[in-house]
């Protein structure tokens, strides 16, 4: 089989996505179990090629093109993105096309493009929802814009066409139909593949440092970096001998003013000043060093107020790293409460302290969590596995395209 993937960046490296950590697995098992696989991306690194990877910016668009998207674009903002995006990724398509026959190609729900595709080709497209901007776009006090409005209703208009739809979790595919009144005729649940680590790599009741909690996350109201810091405050109060380390960007938390609550600020208003520097911000960091801190902290902490389904999470059971998680969205399909993982209530603060507190004092449980996670890692998020799944859909995708042609 002939299959297409869009990334918005390849190779992985270039971009801590999770988009772009599902391509990378996902292009990887689909090869290993004997199929050809070209990736259309947007951003790239410098240096060599990637193997069956064209990128966007090869596409030179032309002056009629332009012209169009401007002018459209200056009654309905947001409009070039999606016009000269969705132009630019059919270049790419018509590149591939000239050597192979394409049986499918996969993409995501972002901007809508998925609308205009669908009419220029032969075959079938496949819509993987990660993330619809009608949730993600609204978390927090952000303050919609025209271009988020706009974004909606591309991404709606999408939705109502589709035919092909896959998600990683239940949560994700049906919200879209429940909120819209429609139903994809061709549809499937396959979880983010992603392989376990190897014992030596992994979380062990000898490896970690006590009383170390690990953050890996985004300070920003959708990641939940707030309610994190204003929780270890409580954890602070109960043991002084606590340590939070924080890994990810701070984007800083849009408050209703317009203003922006950095996690400075958040440290300075929920942390006592003699104590503050029990937060160590790491702010970003690559693979290897957030995998360290999996196996050397007490247990990982995902605190979003929503969400599809998180790689932090995956991630962590990977590594056997004991985590508490924010019981929303798509997460709860991820793994059982109190048996691989455990959950709070989403933002609420008194909750994640609760529990981070449980780990803290409960070793056995500590390690009953890591000893689950790991065999539930292997079990159900298998690369294998998932590549199985997603080429079962992508044939019954493949059969209901031909015989409605």
């Amino acid at each position: 089989m002939n299959i297409v993937i869009f990334s918005p960046s390849w190779p992985k490296s270039i971009d801590a996505n999770g988009i772009v950590t599902y391509c990378d697995n996902i292009v990887s098992s689909l090869r290993n179990n004997g199929h050809r696989v070209f990736v259309i991306a947007i951003n790239k690194a410098e240096g060599e090629a990637q193997e069956d990877c064209i990128y966007i910016d090869r596409y030179q668009s032309t002056f009629l093109d332009k012209i169009i998207s401007k002018a459209v674009g200056f009654f309905s903002v947001g409009f070039e993105r999606y016009y000269l995006g969705a132009k630019a990724i059919l270049y790419c398509i018509r590149e591939i096309e000239k050597n192979v026959k394409i049986d499918v190609l996969e993409m995501e729900e972002s901007f809508g493009w998925h609308y205009l595709l669908q009419k220029k080709v032969s075959f079938p497209i496949a819509m993987r929802l990660h993330g619809p901007h009608y949730i993600n776009g609204t978390m927090g006090n952000k303050v919609l814009t025209r271009q988020d409005f706009n974004r909606f209703k591309r991404e709606e208009r999408a939705f109502r066409a589709a035919r092909y739809v896959n998600a990683p979790c239940r949560w994700v595919l049906d919200e879209p139909q429940k909120k819209f009144g429609i139903k994809w005729p061709v549809q499937a649940v396959f979880f983010n593949p992603i392989s376990a680590l190897s014992k030596s790599e992994c979380w062990s009741s000898s490896s970690y440092v006590k009383k170390q909690i690990l953050f890996v996350g985004r300070f920003d109201a959708h990641k939940g970096g707030d309610l994190v810091i204003r929780a270890f405050a409580k954890v602070l109060a109960y043991d002084p001998g606590v340590k939070l380390v924080f890994v990810g960007p701070d984007r800083g938390v849009e408050l209703p003013s317009g203003e922006r609550f950095f996690i400075n600020d958040a440290i300075k208003q929920y942390i006592p000043s003699s104590q503050e520097n029990c937060v160590e911000f790491v702010g970003l960091a690559d693979s290897e060093q957030v995998k360290l801190l999996r196996r050397h902290s007490h247990f990982t902490i995902m605190a979003s107020r929503n969400e599809n389904f998180p790689y932090t999470v995956i991630e962590s059971l990977a590594s056997a790293a004991p985590i508490v998680a924010a019981r929303v969205g798509g997460i709860t399909e991820v793994f059982k409460d109190k048996v691989s993982g455990m959950f709070f209530e989403g933002s609420n603060v008194e909750d994640l302290a609760s529990k981070m507190i449980t780990l803290l004092q409960d070793d056995r449980l500590l390690c009953e969590l890591s000893g689950n996670a790991y065999y539930h890692c292997q079990s159900v998020f298998s690369p294998d596995l998932i590549a199985r799944q997603a080429i079962g859909f992508y044939e019954q995708a493949i059969n209901d395209y031909q015989n409605k042609a």
